[in-house]
C-alpha cells in the first residue's frame, strides 16, 4: 500500500512487461460497487493465472486505486492520469 491508499501487487516474471488489471475504490453515487467488483474480477483473474501456471511465462499486476475516479480526499487522481 502506498501513501495514498493504493493497493498493488504483481506476479510472474519480473523482466517481462506486465498486464495491468484493477479498478478504483469509491463510495460515491448509485454505482458504488462498480470499482469494488472490478477489483474483485481482477483478483480472480490473477488467481486463475497463478493456478494455471502462467507465472512461468507471463507477468501481471493488480491495482486498486483509492479514490481514483471521483473527487475524493486526494483530488481527481484518476482523471488526471486518464484513468477515470
Amino acid at each position: 500500500m502506498d501513501g495514498l491508499g493504493t493497493l498493488y501487487g504483481s506476479a510472474g516474471i519480473d523482466s517481462l512487461p506486465a498486464v495491468l488489471m484493477g479498478s478504483h475504490t469509491d463510495v460515491v453515487g448509485g454505482d458504488w460497487l462498480d470499482g469494488a467488483l472490478g477489483f474483485a474480477y481482477a483478483l480472480e483473474a490473477a488467481r486463475v493465472l497463478r493456478l494455471g501456471g502462467a507465472a512461468d511465462f507471463a507477468a501481471w499486476s493488480v491495482v486498486d486505486w483509492s479514490d481514483g475516479s471521483e473527487d475524493g480526499r486526494f483530488g481527481r487522481l484518476g482523471l488526471g492520469l486518464g484513468l477515470g
